[in-house]
């Protein structure tokens, strides 16, 4: 056994087990339209390198998302890991959904932080990604 912690507290957990936790923030209040920021985390295949994680994540997301269309994939860095982000839209339920998934390498796997709304991203939005994926620090 293991000890994982959360914000809340501290339990053990088996060895074997791999953390997939989601975090999920939404916005109420002034922002424009519905937006939404999840971290999730997932693991690579024996093998896998980041890239062709990434690149496989977006194909099945082109796959799954009804109109999905790429506009921007980039290199970056968060808290000087390196990081790929990808930018895109799809149709759900007759509105145009964006979003912005930046895949961050951890020596576990992959970190994923994905900004979603309806339409585009106003100013505010943008603010609020760049503000997290900056001030973002990793547990050491």
């Amino acid at each position: 056994m293991r000890m994982y912690a959360i914000d809340e507290g501290r339990f053990e957990i088996p060895e074997e087990w791999s953390d997939r936790s989601v975090n999920v923030f939404s916005v109420s209040g002034d922002l424009p339209g519905d937006f939404s920021f999840v971290i999730t985390r997932d693991s690579l295949e024996d093998q896998q390198n980041f890239e062709s994680y990434v690149e496989e994540q977006l194909a099945a997301l082109s796959k799954t998302l009804s109109q999905f269309k790429l506009f921007r994939k980039y290199p970056t860095s968060v808290d000087h890991l390196p990081a790929l982000s990808a930018e895109f839209t799809w149709d759900a339920e007759g509105k145009t959904m964006a979003q912005r998934q930046t895949y961050v390498r951890r020596p576990w796997g992959v970190l994923v932080f994905t900004a979603t709304t309806i339409e585009i991203f106003s100013p505010e939005h943008e603010e609020i990604i760049d503000s997290i994926l900056s001030t973002f620090r990793r547990s050491r």
